[in-house]
């Protein structure tokens, strides 16, 4: 009769040793430590809890539970606790303007982003007339110039013919700043329009 209770002993104490370690989900946080394996004979130890879901926005997801430590006579560890998910990522930034046109009109990023660049060429002589080459059916020049390859060639014309380094300056500051910062994106000029008018890129226009 001793030895019954003894064994009923032991089996309640197991179960209390196998709840207790069951790892907790919290939402975000760092995931529940997996349980410690029971002592005695079983086979197994008992398994790890689930790590904590990932938390919301771009935070790290929790992780997983540590497995549950081999019993004494148990042949395996417990199993490792599931790890948290990632948190999603932010996203991406909008533009201020509906299209490429609407950016780089007079009344787009000139008028915004770029007035400080804007208001520097319009105060240089070479640079306004390197402005209007580019934005206007001047006589005997290339342009308008639109940003397609072939546009970026217009430009680089348009500039050749300023003749005056700090005119050209002023205008590249303008032109880097509309048409290969704010406007690229909605004018796709990153890899046609904007090489063209690297250093040695205007040798593409040459036949």
């Amino acid at each position: 009769m001793k030895s019954s209770w003894s064994s009923w002993g032991f089996v309640v104490l197991s179960v209390s040793i196998g709840v207790a370690g069951c790892g907790s989900d919290v939402d975000g946080g760092a995931g529940g430590t997996g349980g410690t394996g029971g002592s005695g004979a079983g086979s197994t130890a008992s398994s790890g809890g689930s790590g904590g879901t990932g938390g919301a926005g771009g935070g790290m997801g929790g992780t997983g539970g540590a497995g549950g430590s081999a019993s004494t006579s148990g042949s395996m560890a417990g199993s490792g606790g599931a790890g948290g998910g990632m948190g999603g990522a932010g996203g991406a930034g909008g533009s201020n303007y509906a299209s490429c046109e609407e950016c780089t009109a007079d009344t787009g990023a000139s008028a915004s982003e770029c007035k400080a660049e804007f208001d520097a060429c319009m105060a240089w002589k070479t640079c306004f007339s390197i402005y209007n080459c580019q934005h206007t059916a001047t006589p005997n020049g290339p342009g308008p110039c639109d940003t397609t390859q072939a546009g970026g060639c217009c430009t680089w014309f348009c500039q050749e013919m300023g003749l005056d380094m700090e005119g050209i300056t002023r205008f590249r500051a303008l032109d880097d700043c509309i048409r290969c910062k704010t406007c690229a994106g909605l004018c796709e000029t990153t890899d046609t329009y904007c090489p063209v008018l690297e250093p040695g890129g205007g040798s593409a226009c040459i036949p």
